[in-house]
């Protein structure tokens, strides 16, 4: 399994790092090619969710496709992903990942 294989699920055994830390533009590593494999998902259930190209790089795509995330969640227009961001994108993502 790669990490870009995206016929695979994303699987619960990636969590958030704590309740403090955010991530930001110009991020890189594990949890953004999950957070941006889970934003694709996503979109492809919610076309009003932008794709994003999974590159392991939180780039202003992603950013602006968190923001769609936040605004239909009533959440803080950052674009960032905070723990509260990233609980209710991993919930929509489980919720509707059958469904592709």
């Amino acid at each position: 399994l790669s990490v870009t294989d995206t016929d695979r699920p994303v699987s619960g055994i990636v969590t958030f790092p704590s309740e403090d830390y955010v991530v930001k533009t110009g991020d890189t590593g594990n949890l953004i090619y999950a957070i941006q494999l889970m934003l694709n998902s996503v979109h492809d259930v919610f076309n009003n969710v932008p794709d994003v190209d999974i590159t392991g790089v939180y780039d202003t795509r992603t950013s602006q496709s968190i923001k769609t995330i936040q605004q239909a969640s009533r959440l803080p227009e950052t674009g960032d992903v905070d723990k509260r961001t990233w609980d209710m994108l991993l919930g929509i993502y489980q919720t509707h990942r059958n469904f592709n």
